[in-house]
């Protein structure tokens, strides 16, 4: 590889990167309003007396918290989040046991992961491993090629 081809590879991978980090902030702003407009939705539904019609279910809906979370959450806070969304965490038979099964499989698929506070307290958040893909895997070389002429005009 020349010093011309591994410039302008890296200079694809800094495009390439500045992109996925703008997907991912604008992914995060989404979820947050997802989160506040479930949130009315729910309110509005008990004020009016009628059921919440979702068909989310529990594992879209904790992700859909903990991406929406401003910082780590624990099981209690995150059970507590998809209450206040309207969500009917309670009509499960161990509402916290099947979440944390669901945080369980969250953070092997590498969509969420587990922290520790000083304690040894869990938390969790986004960013596993596989929150910074958006959507399909990264554009060929060409296209990030593409991208970035784009960017200099």
């Amino acid at each position: 590889m020349t010093n011309e081809q591994r410039a302008q590879f890296k200079e694809s991978l800094g495009v390439a990167r500045e992109t996925r980090d703008e997907l991912v902030l604008e992914r995060t702003k989404i979820d947050r309003e997802l989160m506040q407009q479930s949130k009315v939705i729910a309110a509005l539904s008990e004020l009016l007396g009628e059921s919440i019609d979702s068909d989310i279910g529990i594992t879209e809906a904790t992700l859909l918290v903990i991406r929406a979370a401003n910082g780590p959450a624990t099981p209690i806070q995150i059970r507590d989040e998809l209450r206040k969304i309207g969500y009917d965490i309670d009509s499960f038979s161990n509402p916290m046991a099947s979440l944390h099964q669901v945080l369980k499989r969250l953070e092997d698929k590498g969509e969420i992961r587990e922290v520790k506070n000083s304690e040894g307290k869990k938390y969790y958040q986004f960013g596993g491993w596989r929150s910074l893909m958006v959507g399909s895997p990264p554009p060929v070389l060409e296209e990030g090629m593409s991208l970035m002429q784009k960017r200099k005009k």
